[in-house]
C-alpha cells in the first residue's frame, strides 16, 4: 500500500511539473534557436549583482550568438518573454523575430543584490 501511495504521488508530481513547464508558447515563435555561421555576437559579462552593460542591442530576424561569462560570482541568465536561458561559458545562437525590449535577469540566486541584477535586450 505504501509503495502505491508513493507511486501515485510521484506520478502527480510529474504531471504537475510537466504542466508548469509548458511556458509561454508565443515565446518560441519570438526566438528560434539557429545555427548560422555568420551570426553577430553578444557577450554578457556578469559580476556580483551587475552586468557589464545596462542594454544590449540586436536586429530582429538576424541570428545572434549569446555568451555569458562570469567575471565574479556564479550567474545564469534568462531573457524574459523570449524563452532564452544562458549558462556561463556556453554559447547559444538565436534568431529573434519580434522587435521589442526584453528584460535580462540573473536566474541563479547570487546574494544580496540578486533582485536588482537586470539589464535590457533591445531588438530593433
Amino acid at each position: 500500500m505504501k509503495k502505491m501511495i508513493i507511486s501515485v504521488m510521484a506520478l502527480a508530481m510529474a504531471i504537475g511539473l510537466t504542466a508548469c513547464g509548458g511556458g509561454d508558447s508565443s515565446a518560441s515563435d519570438k526566438a528560434v534557436q539557429t545555427n548560422e555561421p555568420s551570426a553577430a555576437s553578444i557577450t554578457m559579462e556578469a559580476t556580483n549583482w551587475d552586468f557589464d552593460q545596462d542594454e544590449y542591442r540586436v536586429k530582429a530576424g538576424e541570428p545572434v550568438n549569446f555568451l555569458l561569462t562570469n567575471a565574479e560570482g556564479v550567474h545564469g541568465v534568462e531573457i524574459r518573454g523570449l524563452g532564452i536561458q544562458l549558462d556561463a561559458d556556453k554559447e547559444v545562437q538565436y534568431t529573434i523575430n519580434e522587435a521589442g525590449t526584453y528584460d535580462i535577469v540573473c536566474n541563479i540566486i547570487c546574494g544580496t543584490g540578486h533582485s536588482t541584477m537586470t539589464a535590457k535586450l533591445v531588438v530593433e
